[in-house]
């Protein structure tokens, strides 16, 4: 949340969003969701063994970066909502979240790490 909190007011995300094209976004979707797992479980920064000794559907690495990319999606949602940054139509809504979610979704893998 930090991470784009620091970017969500600046006028970078809407001038980044008009250039995407949807095959840009897709790229952005993968990059961030690889970026998020490599962060977490390539990595290896803690370990490992105590995060696997848990058991649960949200405790597999897929399907935890997976629910953490949507909580970075509905916090970009949010804060371009809180700064009022181009809400108009649903597709630049969404092209805005996703160029935002990726660095919300490397601040929030580096946030998995710290607790």
């Amino acid at each position: 949340m930090f991470v784009a909190l620091s970017i969500a007011p600046t006028d970078e995300i809407p001038v980044i969003a008009s250039a995407m094209t949807p095959a840009w976004l897709l790229v952005v979707v993968a990059a961030s969701l690889v970026a998020s797992y490599a962060i977490v479980f390539v990595a290896d920064f803690t370990s490992q063994e105590q995060r696997h000794a848990h058991r649960g559907i949200f405790q597999r690495p897929i399907t935890e970066t997976v629910v953490c990319y949507l909580l970075a999606l509905v916090s970009a949602l949010v804060l371009l909502w809180l700064f009022q940054r181009g809400l108009d139509p649903w597709n630049d809504v969404l092209t805005r979240v996703i160029i935002l979610g990726f660095p919300a979704a490397i601040g929030g893998a580096a946030g998995r790490l710290a607790v």
